[in-house]
């Protein structure tokens, strides 16, 4: 099984909360389209990235790769639009031409000069400029200053958009259908929208170069609707960073080629098109664009300082064709300001992104994301108070953030809110007034947490209420939960189920409390009396998973009736440092599927019950990783730098035996060549042991690939007390797809992997025990790898899987198929 990426996880349950969070906007008013294509009088080529403006005003746009532009403009008397490129004779032109509709504008070539660059002749000068601007990179990025401090809002807002009359019809929006009574146009491409959710942070900003420390505090956070306080941290300032001086920018876990990057010109063309002196500074303007199709950069331009060669601000946007998913249009704009001689820091960013379904349409609705910062109140000295960086938490609220009042964002709210802003915080009250708002929330939330929640009561998981085995035949289960209603700091919890085959119920029940959210501390107590299939993967679905058994490639057989008690209690130490005690005392119960057989001095010994009682401990490291936070839960948005895991467990039954066990898993980027990620898992087990309490490595016997398995390896097929396995995986994300124009337009991708493991069983455990049929000894290493082909639909995957070793055992194949279902961007 492949699950989600984290990130992705978090996208798509903030898409099904946005369309229950449908809201109205203000009155426009009336727009005109504005558009055409400018060209050179003399040879009619097209002139790309060209300035033009209305007169006298801020409002304009520039012309994009092909010459064209576009944008949306209310006119005036006697308005002007102004065009400007450098190297042409700028032209005025009244606006009243281009109401009428396109219109194309030739410019003649006239002679400038541009003082103070000296430029070789044959030299593109934008190219010369470029070299200057990339040798100045370090004393202008201000992530290599020692200190630097600054308070920072933050708004973020999502509008619906691409939606037509026939989706206002929709019966399930029928109760909504006031929301549609007015919308606003996007300026940017024309498009209707209606703003659906937003949220606001002011925060105060701590840095430290050496060593290198980021600290967040959250003074006052507010979101259109919700009450959480984890999404609180996630609206700041640390959770969507950007910074142009890095050679690569990472959005949405992709790495966009900064314009500006140490070996940009193998990824952009620039061309210098403008200059201007201003407060007795000079300022260049560099347009660029991509060299290639569906790379990970950008289009745009940037201005840039002529004497400290530092940015000064930049407007870009991402190439259409990136393979990218889910995303249509992405652009991001930032100015900076000079705070001396020597410092320069950004002031304002801003960034858009359009996002559409499962399939980019201009059918199917979709959203814009705005996210604009404002910077203010910067310090270049190290912070009175140093304990700031000691805190536990990258980011951390104060207890007041989430109730302030209207005085206080009146005051430190940088940036006033605008009509479409308003009308969200206005209209989410009225809109969870309605009955049929009640109903759609609870539905999906089923869909997105497996329970229906009914006042104090969840119940579910409802993919466990019909699943089917071997054993049991026809299984039934039934479990509930209490819901947030009831508490939100203990939850008990359980479940029954019923066989049709063996005629048994059996159940489970626990108790989760919470002393503490951040840092994390809670205890977990969990009993029960039901199947266990042992060696089974963490990745893997649940035993009595609908979709496990329906897609099951073997009989499940090989269950074992477990009566086990569960005592975990988890003590975040700081942010990334946990840890986890852990008190398990476990019988297993013989059955004819599974017979327990030992040697003892050498005579043969059936035991219808095997007793353990495990206590242990696990550390676990994650170097900056963030959560998303229920009341309980919480689901991991992972971390660029290594997590580590280790258990250590000792037995106090008669066997008295030691478990060690490390993991270390990490994704990282290799910039244009696509993302890896490896699983290092190795461990050992002292002392002599039955062997379901020995390592039974974890196999796959369903068609869902899963890469926390051997999937080419069949359940209770090995065995071992000391152990080391490798997992190794490559997305190329289109790198080879991406020169072939049927699958280019397709979007495919490329991904292999291989998996190796090495294991031993000492010979006092070889034997003490008597091994079910075909279970072995590991006595050379067990390979498998892989190669496939993602994003099919944008969600769906395929690998052909090759096994290379013991392939004389019982029922294995050297070639097998497996599907999956992930979501990445």
């Amino acid at each position: 099984m492949l699950c989600a990426t984290s990130p992705n996880k978090l996208m798509h349950r903030l898409f099904l909360l946005f369309l229950m969070l449908l809201g109205l906007t203000a009155l426009q008013a009336q727009k005109n389209t504005i558009s055409g294509l400018v060209i050179d009088a003399t040879t009619g080529e097209t002139l790309p990235f060209l300035t033009i403006s209305v007169k006298n005003t801020s409002t304009g746009t520039i012309t994009d790769e092909h010459g064209k532009f576009f944008f949306l403009y209310t006119p005036k008397h006697n308005d002007t639009l102004q065009f400007r490129f450098v190297g042409y004779e700028t032209q005025n032109i009244s606006i009243e031409k281009f109401l009428q509709g396109p219109h194309t504008i030739e410019l003649h070539s006239s002679s400038q000069t541009l003082p103070e660059v000296i430029i070789v002749p044959g030299e593109n000068p934008a190219e010369v400029m470029l070299r200057k601007i990339i040798a100045s990179k370090r004393k202008n990025n201000q992530e290599e200053y020692d200190y630097y401090s600054c308070e920072v809002y933050n708004k973020i807002r999502f509008d619906l958009n691409n939606f037509d009359d026939s989706f206002k019809k929709r019966s399930l929006l029928k109760p909504f259908a006031f929301v549609f009574e007015n919308t606003d146009t996007s300026e940017v491409n024309g498009k209707t929208f209606l703003p659906i959710f937003l949220s606001e942070s002011v925060s105060d900003f701590y840095f430290r170069k050496s060593p290198k420390t980021i600290r967040e505090v959250i003074k006052g956070a507010q979101v259109s609707g919700i009450e959480n306080e984890s999404l609180y941290n996630l609206i700041g300032n640390m959770y969507i960073q950007t910074n142009i001086y890095d050679n690569f920018i990472m959005l949405f876990e992709k790495n966009f080629v900064s314009p500006i990057a140490s070996n940009g010109l193998v990824f952009y063309r620039y061309y210098l098109t403008d200059s201007t002196y201003t407060d007795n500074q000079r300022y260049y303007k560099i347009e660029f664009l991509p060299r290639r199709k569906q790379e990970l950069t950008f289009t745009g331009h940037m201005w840039i300082h002529d004497s400290t060669w530092a940015v000064v601000a930049y407007d870009m946007e991402m190439t259409p064709d990136a393979n990218i998913n889910y995303v249509g249009y992405l652009r991001m704009a930032a100015t900076y300001n000079q705070y001396d001689s020597t410092l320069w820091a950004k002031e304002k960013e801003s960034l858009l992104v359009e996002f559409y379904t499962l399939t980019k349409s201009e059918k199917n609705p979709g959203f814009f994301g705005h996210k604009h910062t404002s910077f203010q109140k910067y310090s270049f000295s190290p912070p009175e108070d140093q304990t700031i960086f000691n805190t536990k938490s990258l980011v951390t609220s104060n207890e007041e953030a989430s109730t302030q009042t209207t005085e206080f964002w009146l005051e430190h709210r940088h940036d006033s809110l605008n009509k479409n802003d308003k009308i969200v915080y206005e209209m989410v009250d009225s809109i969870k007034q309605i009955k049929a708002y009640k109903t759609w929330s609870d539905i999906i939330q089923m869909i997105a947490t497996g329970y229906y929640v009914e006042n104090h009561l969840e119940y579910g998981p409802y993919a466990s209420l019909l699943s089917f085995n071997t054993i049991e035949g026809t299984r039934f289960r039934f479990g509930m939960r209490t819901s947030n209603a009831f508490s939100t700091k203990i939850m008990p919890y359980g479940h029954i189920a019923y066989g049709l085959n063996d005629e048994l119920f059996k159940y489970g029940m626990g108790l989760w409390y919470i002393f503490n959210k951040s840092p994390r501390r809670t205890i977990n107590v969990d009993y029960k009396y039901d199947y266990e299939l042992i060696g089974k993967s963490e990745n893997a679905f649940r035993e009595d998973f609908l979709i496990s058994t329906l897609f099951s490639r073997n009989p499940m057989d090989k269950l074992t009736m477990t009566e086990q008690l569960n005592i975990k209690y988890e003590h975040e130490w700081l942010s990334g440092f946990s840890v986890t005690l852990f008190f398990s005392d476990k019988n297993l119960l013989s059955s004819p599927n599974n017979d327990f057989q030992f040697k003892t001095n050498g005579v043969n010994k059936r035991m219808s019950v095997l007793q353990s009682t495990e206590a242990g401990l696990q550390l676990r490291f994650a170097h900056k990783e963030r959560f998303l936070s229920g009341e309980f839960e919480r689901v991991s948005l992972g971390s660029h730098y290594p997590i580590i895991r280790l258990q250590i467990f000792k037995d106090f039954s008669d066997y008295n035996y030691w478990k060690t066990k490390l993991n270390v898993s990490h994704w990282f980027n290799l910039r244009g060549l696509g993302w890896s990620k490896y699983i290092l898992d190795a461990g050992m087990i002292s002392g002599t042991t039955p062997y379901p309490f020995l390592k039974i490595h974890e196999g796959n016997e369903s068609f869902m690939l899963d890469e926390m398995a051997f999937n080419m390896m069949n359940y209770y097929e090995f065995v071992s007390n000391k152990w080391v396995s490798l997992y190794y995986t490559h997305h190329f994300n289109g790198l080879f797809f991406n020169r072939v124009p049927l699958l280019r337009k397709m979007k495919l991708r490329e991904v292999v992997w291989g998996k190796v493991l090495l294991g031993n069983l000492d010979s006092q455990n070889q034997t003490y025990n008597i091994f079910p049929e075909n279970m072995f000894i590991l006595t050379q290493p067990y390979y498998e790898a892989g190669a496939g082909i993602e994003n099919i639909f944008k969600f769906f995957r395929v690998d052909v899987v090759w096994r290379f070793s013991y392939l004389d055992h019982p029922n294995v194949k050297p070639l097998g198929i497996f599907a999956g279902i992930q979501f990445h961007l």
